[in-house]
């Protein structure tokens, strides 16, 4: 962009179109994570953000099942702020380790976090960060009436 600038318009605007062709005898998977994060609350277009991003997600569901349905599989991952999973006891605070907790947590502390390695027994990698002041207010209610938890 910064070469197109030098020799010509200070803007470009870009627009693209793709199509993806499952092979007769193929099958696919697909993973849409959407994000209900406090931002999706926004107004954007007319319309709040995240009654938008369901409408997207339905109507994709809705055409590529159109074309087969038994040959699509599809995964909604709900992405904000924490998740709300069951966590073995030994990764959370105060619990034993013989149970497991339905509780929010969120991602483990830099440089932990962009890591595929499982915690140990280093409190830097064993837990989620501290909940952020903004959200602290949330907890873990939405999710759970929401009934967005983590899934296996």
């Amino acid at each position: 962009m910064h070469f197109i600038s030098f020799a010509g318009p200070a803007q470009m605007t870009a627009i693209g179109e793709a199509e993806v062709k499952l092979g007769k005898d193929k099958k696919a998977e697909v993973a849409l994570v959407l994000d209900y994060s406090g931002s999706m609350g926004e107004v954007a277009g007319g319309e709040v953000k995240y009654v938008a991003m369901q409408k997207a997600a339905i109507k994709l569901i809705d055409d590529i099942a159109a074309i087969d349905k038994t040959r699509v599989k599809f995964a909604l991952v709900p992405f904000s702020h924490h998740v709300w999973a069951p966590l073995p006891g030994q990764f959370v605070k105060g619990a034993t380790h013989t149970e497991t907790r339905m509780t929010c947590t969120q991602d483990r502390p830099y440089p932990a976090n962009v890591s595929a390695t499982a915690p140990n027994i280093s409190v830097e990698t064993k837990w989620g960060q501290a909940q952020a002041p903004e959200h602290r207010s949330d907890g873990c209610a939405g999710y759970a009436a929401n009934n967005l938890r983590v899934r296996l």
